[in-house]
């Protein structure tokens, strides 16, 4: 689960078909009340039959979703698959019955739907999981994309409002409404997708996990020495004074929320992991013009680079 106590400015973007007609183009394929289906948790939709062979540009209507405790029922949804995930939206009854009267969608600038801009943002995010480990499979199976707040929030006693969760099964995740901000979004799939790889094994509780922990703690200490400088990123790992996500050095935890426990620690620096490998490096010091994480978390390093093989291989005897 990911948390956090700041929210800064939204802006919404969709994957274009076409980069001169800026035109999207959808099809409705079916309507399905969810009391038919055979596995009705709101985590585990993406177990029906029905959404197997969903293709790019499907869309399917779902009526009647039941919630639970952590995902809220949707009267109303749309279903889409990007990148191999199944993704759920709540829509509004308006938008919905409006979609009922059309089997085809000619979606540009006039005609648009911020419910499936957002399912594309959150699409595209998945792709820095297959661009950080690009020989094995997104492990995530379902995303739900929530309108509403977790509702636990509302009996907490700190400031902190619940970005997104895992489920149970380490499969599905949702992402709640404080979570679907631009620069929050990319950071939190890569969190909650650390939670779901590392789940069913207990990487983060695991004692090699404790042990690479303790053994980065001095190793990245030296980079207080010698004015280490973090890169921007554009979200919410940036530095700053009221940042909990942003790197720390000398401590057992890799950021101020991995002091939340091991298993939130590895999910950190899954993610820090994957943006070095995006930017190159995690920033600068006067005396090394570009840090690595393996520089600064060498024991961290190794270990991800030690299960990504790992992964590769279980792959490879799968297929």
């Amino acid at each position: 689960m990911l948390t956090a106590s700041i929210v800064a400015a939204f802006f919404i973007y969709a994957i274009c078909t076409s980069s001169k007609s800026n035109k999207y183009d959808y099809f409705i394929s079916e309507t399905i009340d969810a009391d038919s289906l055979e596995y009705q948790n709101p985590w585990m939709i993406w177990k029906n039959n029905d959404f197997d062979n969903m293709k790019n540009g499907e869309l399917i209507l779902l009526k009647n979703l039941k919630g639970d405790r952590d995902v809220p029922a949707m009267d109303y949804a749309i279903v889409q698959k990007i990148n191999g995930v199944i993704l759920i939206s709540e829509a509004t009854k308006t938008s919905f019955n409006k979609l009922l009267k059309q089997k085809n969608i000619e979606y540009d600038n006039k005609n648009q739907l911020v419910i499936l801009d957002k399912q594309n943002e959150v699409g595209a995010t998945i792709d820095i999981f297959r661009t950080t480990f690009p020989k094995i499979q997104v492990p995530i199976k379902q995303i739900n994309i929530s309108s509403k707040d977790y509702k636990q929030d509302q009996t907490r006693e700190d400031d902190m409002v619940t970005l997104g969760m895992t489920d149970a099964n380490y499969d599905s995740f949702t992402v709640y409404p404080e979570g679907q901000y631009s620069d929050i979004l990319g950071p939190l799939i890569m969190h909650e997708t650390a939670h779901v790889v590392g789940g069913y094994a207990g990487i983060g509780d695991s004692t090699k996990w404790e042990n690479a922990m303790a053994a980065d703690k001095n190793i990245s200490k030296t980079l207080l020495d010698n004015n280490f400088k973090q890169y921007e990123t554009g979200t919410m790992l940036d530095a700053s004074s009221d940042s909990i996500h942003s790197l720390i050095f000398g401590q057992k935890a890799i950021t101020e929320y991995a002091k939340e426990n091991n298993e939130e620690d590895w999910a950190e620096s899954f993610c820090w992991y994957a943006y070095d490998k995006i930017y190159g490096g995690i920033g600068t010091t006067g005396i090394n013009s570009n840090i690595r994480f393996s520089d600064a978390y060498p024991n961290r390093s190794k270990f991800i680079d030690e299960w990504y093989e790992e992964e590769i291989k279980k792959n490879g005897k799968s297929n």
